[in-house]
């Protein structure tokens, strides 16, 4: 028998599990995904499944790989490589979660999860993705859609010194194209790029 406290619900529950002895859970949870619900207080649940290699992402041009666990009430991706190696992601049961399952998960054109956040916008979740991002303005109803195509060039004294930046239209993979100590101004995009 496995007993523990239900966080969501506020109730302690007692679930029994056909299990050997000397395994505490009927699936096994390791390594970032381990420290991750332990960190959240397991608020997602039980482990229902173990942990799987996950499909390759299926967010243009990214090399992301990673692993994945499905849970009572969500899902965790640890990504194991790629520009987001190392970061854990949570995507609670819902109307996003079923949003990014009707997509078929990681192998869609959003890829890995890489942020959950509480939108300042719209008060609600929203998920970021390599390739995309899962919003509401509602709260009831999420829908996929991708990032904005094209580059930006700006200039920010963030280091103390005016240096030109790139970032995707978005606001991410943000790049200094400058450092060095003058001050850098007036960015312009030429006909070459």
């Amino acid at each position: 028998m496995l007993e523990y406290i239900d966080r969501k619900a506020g109730e302690h529950i007692l679930k029994v599990f056909p299990m050997p002895p000397g395994k505490l859970l009927p699936f096994a949870v390791a390594g970032k995904i381990y420290e991750k619900w332990k960190g959240q207080s397991f608020k997602l649940g039980l482990p229902i499944e173990d942990q799987q290699s996950a499909s390759v992402s299926g967010a243009q041009g990214s090399t992301a790989s990673g692993r994945f666990q499905s849970f009572e009430r969500g899902r965790m991706y640890v990504i194991t490589s790629g520009a987001q190696a190392g970061r854990v992601v949570t995507i609670s049961r819902g109307a996003a979660y079923n949003e990014y399952s009707r997509l078929n998960f990681e192998a869609s054109w959003l890829g890995f999860p890489v942020l959950r956040y509480n939108s300042p916008e719209t008060g609600y979740d929203q998920y970021d993705f390599e390739g995309g991002y899962i919003a509401t303005t509602d709260g009831k109803t999420f829908h996929a859609l991708p990032y904005e195509q094209g580059r930006i060039a700006f200039v920010s004294n963030r280091d103390g010194n005016r240096e030109i930046y790139v970032t995707d239209a978005c606001g991410r993979n943000q790049i200094n194209m400058t450092k060095h100590p003058s001050a850098d101004m007036s960015p312009a995009w030429s006909s070459d790029g």
